[in-house]
């Protein structure tokens, strides 16, 4: 944990960079982070997952569930904070609302506003 909060930060002072995952937005302060949480109904994802690793529908919600669990497990565990808490980012996103392009699109809008 201690090196993942060194190279975050690291990658935080240079800026201009997007990090998936991590708990980026927990080690990075909210002034000097745009903090995204991407979302999907349970079911879109199963169908993503079926589709683009050729898996059967139960593998898939297999390894859906247990993703989200160690990524909700992680972030408990180090930070002491709730994943899903909308509190935790400055923008929520529906990828079951809006295609990838629209939501690329919605991010980039924000940032911008913000600055």
């Amino acid at each position: 944990l201690e090196h993942l909060m060194k190279v975050v930060n690291v990658i935080g002072c240079h800026g201009r960079a997007v990090i998936v995952g991590r708990g980026a937005n927990f080690i990075l302060p909210p002034q000097e982070r745009f903090a995204v949480r991407v979302v999907a109904p349970f079911e879109a994802r199963i169908q993503s997952f079926v589709r683009r690793f050729g898996m059967s529908r139960k593998d898939a919600k297999r390894r859906i569930l247990n993703t989200e669990s160690k990524r909700r497990a992680f972030v408990r565990q180090s930070f002491h904070e709730n994943i899903t808490d909308p509190h935790n980012y400055d923008l929520i996103i529906n990828t079951g609302k809006l295609s990838i392009n629209s939501a690329t699109t919605a991010v980039i809008a924000a940032i911008r506003s913000g600055q």
